[in-house]
């Protein structure tokens, strides 16, 4: 049993670096390791945690034959938060960075990945639905959007409890060459 989750977390690692790997290596991401997110943690680490999410929920998605892109879900998640890099220096207050960082994440995700497509786009625009941007409209929104919901609500319950969320996925991105952060 223990070999089999081993694997399942490889084969995580190895996905985000494939679809994502030109984001966890990028100056926008590196800074995001310096900045503190719900409470103790850092947003890189938030960031990883929604990205492991939306994957997980990718492969049960495929288990029921629900059809959806991960290369979308990956690189969406890796970017949706970037626009909160300084973001006591960019908005004037906390619910102000909850508002508008959606668009500012959508900028430096464009700056990173210039191909980017609507749904990616988009996916990355609605992941704060209702404070913020439309309902996602593309099933890969919508898991961006369950995925930071549900990697918040463990961020937070971690946190409190003092112990780090996924750290062997997170580990195996950087020996596999993330060298993004941590």
């Amino acid at each position: 049993m223990k070999s089999q989750q081993k694997k399942i977390k490889n084969q995580i690692a190895e996905e985000i670096l494939r679809y994502g790997g030109e984001v966890i290596r990028s100056d926008a991401f590196r800074a995001s390791s310096q900045e503190t997110h719900h409470l103790k943690g850092n947003l890189a680490d938030h960031i990883l945690n929604v990205t492991i999410a939306g994957v997980s929920f990718c492969h049960r998605l495929q288990k029921k034959r629900i059809e959806v892109d991960e290369k979308t879900v990956v690189i969406a998640c890796l970017c949706h938060d970037l626009g909160m890099v300084g973001r006591n220096e960019k908005y004037e207050s906390r619910l102000k960075s909850w508002r508008q960082h959606p668009e500012e994440s959508l900028k430096q995700a464009k700056a990173i990945c210039p191909e980017l497509d609507d749904k990616t786009s988009q996916a990355i625009t609605t992941h704060m639905w209702p404070i913020a941007g439309g309902l996602p409209r593309s099933r890969e929104g919508r898991v961006v959007l369950a995925a930071d919901k549900y990697a918040s609500m463990i961020d937070w319950i971690s946190y409190v409890k003092g112990e780090p969320w996924q750290r062997e996925i997170k580990e195996a991105i950087q020996k596999k060459g993330g060298n993004g952060n941590e």
